[in-house]
This record gives structure tokens, sequence and C-alpha cells, in this order.
């Protein structure tokens, strides 16, 4: 599961690390080949009205963008995707791009696991902007002023990752099919690291923070240190216990 729950806000709201998929909607427009920042914005205006989509202040909105599609506030030359809010509904939605015409910029790779370099490089931008949207909604949540979101923080970190017969790197299958996505950061409070995923341990063990994606991240609480309490989360004792080995301090 990604680490979201790990990052939480001046009133200790945590981040979810579970999404599901709401639905799409196929936006005919004419509005031409280039679009401003507003046009996007008015797209998830007339879009998320409770009939084309549902209308939810617990949603992310992504506009997604065929390759021929520009947008002149810096699609390719500045940036590959970006997230906002509209303030008068609290809307959070997300914009990015098919970056076939700029994959030395917005893509990890010319040959990708699909046979679709472009579409492959969104599936990374979708996931880099889905995890901020998630921990700084209305921009005012989790955000580091050295290196910027957490999905700023692991940018183009892949961890351990797979090759395909056609040359094109993975780490990730969703559904059927083999996609290259960035790591997301593991915020401890002590140290922070990047990773695919955080494995939850069972009962009597903890887990250590470093990247990992299975129980090999679990330590076992030592001998007579656990003592589980009804309705507290797993390990809690040895978390207060063992606190400087958890990160927490």
């Amino acid at each position: 599961m990604l680490a979201l729950n790990l990052f939480t806000d001046s009133n200790s709201n945590t981040g979810s690390s579970t999404v599901t998929y709401g639905g799409a909607y196929h936006y005919g427009t004419d509005l031409g080949q280039s679009l401003s920042d507003a046009n996007i914005k008015n797209i998830v205006l007339d879009t998320a009205d409770g009939i084309k989509l549902p209308k939810s202040t617990n949603a992310v909105y992504f506009v997604l963008t065929s390759a021929e599609i520009a947008v002149h506030s810096g699609f390719c030359s500045g940036y590959c995707g970006w997230h906002n809010f509209i303030s008068l509904d609290n809307l959070v939605y997300a914009f990015v791009g098919n970056p076939t015409k700029c994959l030395n910029g917005c893509a990890a790779q010319s040959v990708s696991p699909n046979g679709d370099a472009g579409v492959d490089g969104m599936a990374n931008v979708i996931m880099h902007e889905l995890i901020e949207a998630i921990t700084d909604p209305l921009l005012n949540g989790w955000y580091n002023d050295g290196d910027g979101e957490n999905g700023d923080e692991c940018s183009w970190t892949w961890g351990p990752y797979n090759v395909s017969s056609n040359g094109a790197a993975w780490n990730m299958k969703i559904g059927e099919r083999y996609f290259l996505i960035q790591q997301t950061l593991l915020n401890g409070k002590k140290t922070a690291s990047c990773a695919q995923s955080y494995y939850t341990c069972p009962a009597g063990y903890y887990n250590n923070l470093k990247p990992s994606q299975g129980p090999q991240s679990c330590v076992a609480c030592p001998v007579n240190t656990y003592n589980p309490t009804p309705g507290k989360a797993e390990s809690s004792s040895c978390l207060r216990k063992y606190h400087k080995e958890c990160n927490l301090d």
C-alpha cells in the first residue's frame, strides 16, 4: 500500500492509502488544441456536475489530454502535470497531458511496457499528482519547503524494476498491464526514504520504515515489551517503548 497515512496536516488529519476509480467522461470541446489553465478548471466544473460525473469533495478529478493538445502555461516545457482545487466547491483536480512530443522531459523511457510511451508516461505522472492531491489537496497540507510535496521528494526514482521482452522497464502491475511508476516518500519523523509501498506489520512487530514491499521490513518487538491494548493499533505498546527504532522521535 502507498504510505499516505504517514502524512498529516496541521490538525493531524492523515491521507488515505486507498483510492477507488469513480468513472470517466469524454469531454468533447471546441476549445481547440491549446488550452489555458482556466479552460481546464472550467472542464472540471462542467463535468463534475452530478450528472456526467459525481460531484464530491473526496474525489480527485483528472483532466487527461491526448498528444495533440497543448497547454500554453507550460506543459512539456515547464511541467508534466499539476494539481489544484476550486475554492468555491473545494473540488480537487489535476491535469496530466500526453507527453508523446516531449518524452525526454515527461516520460521515463521511449520504449514502454504497453507499446505506448506517451500514455505509459502519463500513468507515472497521474500517480505523482494523485499522491500529492491526497496529502495536499487544498495546497495547505503536507509540504516540504526544501523539496516540495511528497511526490516531488521521490520524482524519477523507481526502486527495483523488471525488464519486458521489448526492453521496457516496469515495477508495478495494474490489472493485466505493467507500468513504471515512481516511488513515494515514507515520511518517518526521524528519517525519510523513498519506496513503492509500505508494509503493515503483524501484531508484535514494528516497521523500521526502510524501503520495502514486504515483511522483511518488520522487526520483532523485544521479549516482554509487547502488550497489545484492546482497541489500539497493532504493536502500539512496542512502538511507544521503542520509538527510536521506529523513527518516531
